[in-house]
């Protein structure tokens, strides 16, 4: 009954929820295509610090999304809406169902609800302000954010670079703060864009203490899998750099700071808190966004591991 409608699904949660596993339980029961939404998974040769499903698993259970980039490259979340919306559209073309899933929440909201036309990249504006940044610190440029448009640096955090640099930029490129030009420009939902039903769930109803134990347990086996020896060989490819935008992805952003020229060849204890702790507050940060999702009903808010009948009954009834 549910392949002859065309309905869109997305899995949303924080890390170490179920996601995937519940992902690859509907798989069992539907037609689906795994779209991931997770802007680590993308690169190539980041497989164990990101929790990407082992090779078997994505022979079994196929993700779209996943290794399409290669660390030195950027990912925009523009990029990304296109290739979403690109496999949503092969989907219902091929009778499938399209699930999204993932932890990745700037993705979720930009597909949800679209994005503002903006300038396309210039990459001498962007080295120019690469080069100040390095000169001046990221408080500095957030600050001159805050000058010419305060409205989008109260949006922005002042650590989140990628986004401060694409404000700066489009200002420099139009002379007009983002936020106006957000404001101005109209978006197109998911469901206008593919017409079609969207069902949401998200997975919040865990336990802070049962989080944090997930994530631990998690960081053990990601230690115990060679994420160090990941990182190390991440490190040594001549064109990556820290300030590269996959190398901000938690777990490897803090690494990274600890790899001298000696190569320290065990992750210290410090490493691993740091990495531990930045895990732990995306967590929060994730629950913050979906507990403030919009349109979710208390039957679409799910515990960590959900069962999934749960989510097919809820899809089958509306």
């Amino acid at each position: 009954m549910l392949k002859d409608r065309r309905i869109l699904i997305s899995l949303m949660g924080p890390t170490a929820s179920g996601k995937t596993q519940l992902a690859m339980n509907l798989a069992d029961q539907l037609d689906v295509r795994l779209i991931s939404v997770d802007s680590a998974m993308v690169y190539r040769g980041m497989n164990i610090g990101t929790a990407k499903p082992s090779a078997e698993l994505l022979r079994k259970y196929p993700h779209e999304l996943v290794d399409i980039r290669e660390p030195e490259d950027d990912y925009s979340v523009r990029e990304f809406c296109d290739d979403a919306d690109e496999q949503v559209a092969r989907s219902f073309n091929d009778g499938k169902i399209p699930v999204l899933v993932g932890g990745t929440m700037m993705y979720f909201n930009a597909f949800k609800n679209g994005l503002t036309e903006l300038p396309g990249h210039q990459p001498d504006v962007r080295r120019a302000l690469v080069d100040q940044r390095n000169r001046c610190g990221l408080d500095y440029m957030h600050a001159k954010l805050a000058k010419i448009d305060p409205t989008a640096a109260e949006q922005i955090h002042p650590q989140n670079w990628v986004r401060v640099e694409r404000a700066l930029e489009v200002y420099q490129i139009t002379g007009k703060p983002i936020s106006e030009l957000w404001q101005k420009q109209p978006r197109t939902s998911a469901v206008s864009r593919h017409g079609c039903k969207h069902f949401e769930f998200v997975l919040t109803e865990i336990p802070r203490e049962l989080l944090h134990e997930r994530i631990e347990t998690r960081l053990n086996q990601m230690v115990a899998d060679g994420i160090w020896e990941e990182i190390r060989s991440l490190r040594r490819r001549p064109e990556l750099a820290a300030t590269n935008l996959s190398m901000q992805a938690v777990g490897y952003k803090q690494a990274w700071e600890f790899l001298n020229k000696e190569e320290l060849f065990e992750i210290s204890d410090e490493a691993r808190y740091r990495i531990l702790v930045a895990t732990r507050q995306i967590a929060r940060r994730q629950l913050i966004w979906l507990r403030k999702w919009e349109g979710i009903s208390e039957e679409h808010r799910l515990p960590c591991d959900p069962p999934v009948e749960k989510v097919m009954r809820a899809i089958e009834r509306c």
